[in-house]
């Protein structure tokens, strides 16, 4: 019995083939069939344009008449009085079958005459209602302002938008892109011109709002957010509030923060922004004093697309009601406030700006209760037996600062340095009383340890009641040895 190869059997199966031929073809129609029973296609596309604050006018992106779009010049536009706004558009579908469209969106660039890219986004259009399969998507309330995008780049042509539309589908639950009008992968093109010079644009700090707490005790103080924008006196606005009158012992009212935000311009960083703020005797007809205490807010943001940075902070707790020295029958006082920044322009140079004023008062009775504090202290020295040598410690004159100074050089046998004392300054008041002050040295030699602090003990030398109730006290010895 002669053997079959392979070739030989499948040619042996030709007829069954032929066979089969007519039930595929009948299997592919069906499915053909089933496609063009269920699809989306898109009828017409168009683009709503503004010019110059008018009415919106249409324009046809496909078809392209009556008014087309595509290789339209849109005009030309002073960049500081011009207006030139992409409004929206419109997609119509046609369905058929058991295919729904359920979204349409216009999708935009904006280049400039050198062809880079100043934006680029989508407007999603609305509605979708169906009547007898034709669906309509548009929208007309979108602003983008093709003006404002040219500020950076300045006066030019052409200026160019491009559009193109897509849409989704629906079939059953599942939700696919829909189809797309792009000019066949071209692009819907329009131009525009701009010109005259744009205005120089400055860098800007606001100083948002304001954090303080105040009350008459610390049981009733609350803290609000005050509006530091808002000129205008009113509810909940810094400028122009009245804290009312605070008790300087047991009263409160501190700067807790606020918020400061920073528009940046010119490849201008700004890196630090600070309240600054001054309490004066006075009330809100009493004349700007310079600011001499500063409040460092830490950056919390930066939206690069608007060169906006932003610096807060909220819990400080800088006692104002301490800057107030004075009270007995009531004293009012001002409470003023400002911002400022420091960074570094595009070259690296450092810049700052400061924002404007806004002012507050409060009114100040009893004796303020203050820490207290030890200044001026100084050192007396004295080389090879002579006259002392008077050095500054903690403080500013025309003496020589003690730390890091050169005594001179002494002979081990014969030669004389002696610390003969010191001087200090206290303030006090209520209860806080200082009853000594103590100067604490030792020598050693460089680079090795040291033993313990010897105690030189301070002579009160004066006591002065001032006006504010406290009192300041020197304290001075000048011939220890």
């Amino acid at each position: 019995m002669q053997m079959l190869t392979f070739t030989q059997k499948l040619l042996r199966q030709r007829n069954f083939f032929n066979f089969l031929i007519p039930l595929f073809a009948v299997f592919v129609g069906l499915g053909a069939s089933q496609t063009v029973q269920a699809q989306v296609t898109i009828t017409s596309t168009s683009v709503i344009i503004q010019r110059n604050g008018g009415s919106n006018e249409t324009f046809n992106a496909s078809p392209s008449t009556p008014m087309p779009f595509n290789g339209t010049n849109l005009g030309s536009y002073d960049i500081n009085t011009g207006q030139l706004s992409l409004k929206g558009g419109t997609v119509t579908t046609n369905e058929t079958g058991t295919v729904a469209a359920t979204a349409a969106a216009l999708n935009y660039q904006v280049f400039d005459f050198n062809l880079n890219l100043l934006t680029s986004g989508s407007i999603v259009l609305q509605g979708g209602g169906s009547t007898n399969g034709n669906r309509t998507f548009t929208t007309s309330g979108a602003n983008i302002d093709l003006v404002n995008l040219a500020r950076p780049i300045g006066v030019g042509t052409p200026y160019y938008l491009t559009v193109n539309f897509s849409t989704q589908q629906r079939i059953g639950f599942n939700v696919s892109d829909g189809p797309k009008d792009d000019n066949g992968g071209k692009q819907y093109v329009a131009t525009y011109s701009i010109t005259n010079t744009p205005p120089a644009q400055v860098s800007t700090a606001t100083l948002r709002n304001v954090i303080v707490t105040s009350g008459t005790t610390a049981a009733n103080a609350t803290t609000h957010t005050y509006d530091a924008t808002a000129n205008t006196p009113g509810p909940n606005v810094f400028n122009g509030t009245n804290f009312g009158v605070l008790d300087a012992s047991t009263g409160r009212l501190l700067l807790q923060g606020g918020s400061i935000q920073i528009t940046e311009k010119n490849g201008d960083t700004f890196d630090k922004a600070l309240i600054d703020f001054v309490v004066t005797p006075g009330d809100f007809t009493s004349a700007f004093v310079s600011t001499d205490q500063t409040l460092q807010l830490v950056q919390t943001g930066y939206n690069a697309a608007t060169m906006t940075r932003t610096f807060s902070l909220t819990n400080a707790a800088r006692n104002v009601l301490a800057l107030a020295m004075t009270g007995g029958a009531g004293t009012s006082y001002r409470f003023d406030i400002s911002v400022s920044a420091s960074g570094n322009n595009s070259v690296g140079n450092g810049i700052s700006i400061q924002g404007l004023r806004q002012r507050s008062v409060f009114t100040v009775t009893g004796t303020p209760i203050v820490m207290p504090t030890l200044t001026n202290t100084t050192l007396f020295v004295s080389p090879s037996n002579g006259l002392n040598v008077t050095y500054d410690a903690n403080n500013v004159s025309a003496n020589t600062d003690f730390n890091g100074a050169n005594l001179g050089t002494f002979d081990i046998s014969n030669g004389q340095l002696v610390l003969n004392g010191g001087g200090a300054t206290t303030t006090e008041n209520g209860p806080n009383q200082i009853s000594n002050v103590t100067l604490y040295f030792r020598v050693r030699q460089t680079g090795t340890g040291g033993g313990g602090y010897t105690p030189l003990a301070l002579m009160q030398t004066s006591i002065t009641t001032n006006a504010a109730g406290s009192s300041t006290r020197t304290f001075a010895l000048d011939n220890a040895a």
